[in-house]
């Protein structure tokens, strides 16, 4: 800035030093001095702006790698759980496995007591079968037996 208005000034001494100079010509100069001035406020005013954009990117920039961390750290943090719980789920389909092995034992088990149930169920049933049958017969003799007695009293009593 400072070499900026050094030769602004320089020019300015060599156009105002030099006596033969055109009243035109130093109008002129000094209209460029003034637009060069001009254009030197506006590169500073912009160099200010630019300045404080700077600082308000740099604290955005703090902020949001502050922001990084604290999520890296949250993320490390949910891994860790996330790798836990894989090894949870790991162990869950084990035991799971296991379990599963066990009640297609009891099943089995179950399987073969239910036959045997079942083959004793029908020998029940042969033998409740045989019972009726034993049963009505005994009735069917009991029967002929009474029926006979009382033909034999009825004869017996007539002769």
């Amino acid at each position: 800035m400072n070499i900026i208005k050094c030769v602004s000034l320089l020019f300015l001494l060599i156009f105002t030093g030099i006596g033969c100079v055109s009243k035109k010509k130093l109008t002129d100069a000094n209209t460029s001095i003034a637009v060069h001035k001009d254009l030197l406020t506006r590169c500073e005013s912009r160099n200010r702006d630019l300045e404080g954009q700077l600082l308000e990117l740099n604290r955005k920039l703090e902020t949001s790698n502050a922001s990084l961390l604290m999520s890296q750290s949250e993320l490390t943090v949910v891994n860790t759980k996330l790798k836990s719980l894989d090894e949870q789920i790991v162990l869950l389909k084990s035991n799971n496995n296991v379990m599963l092995n066990q009640l297609n034992s009891a099943s089995v088990i179950n399987k073969i007591g239910a036959e045997n149930i079942q083959k004793s169920l029908e020998a029940i049933n042969a033998q409740s079968q045989y019972i009726k049958d034993l049963t009505m017969t005994l009735q069917y003799k009991d029967s002929v037996n009474l029926g006979l007695a009382l033909n034999l009293k009825k004869n017996t009593g007539r002769i």
